[in-house]
């Protein structure tokens, strides 16, 4: 697994997982990375405070992206 680093905040986070948006994740590396994007640069997250609550929001975010996708690619296939 991934080193951890200590924030400013106190909070450890992984220092392997780079912060790439890619709402078509299926591996879980790029899921995961697809979570970290959300949880740092989401704008109502705080990069000195991420906690379990914060994962679970860009968790939410992170498959709200592929959700949207998916449905846009139904939507262009059915029209």
């Amino acid at each position: 697994m991934g080193s951890k680093v200590e924030t400013n905040g106190g909070s450890l986070v992984s220092a392997k997982v780079p912060a790439v948006a890619n709402p078509l994740a299926e591996k879980p590396d790029e899921i995961a990375s697809n979570i970290s994007y959300h949880a740092q640069y989401s704008p109502h997250f705080s990069p000195f405070k991420f906690e379990l609550e914060q994962a679970y929001y860009a968790t939410a975010e992170s498959v709200r992206d592929r959700l949207v996708q998916v449905y846009d690619e139904l939507m262009i296939h059915l029209l």
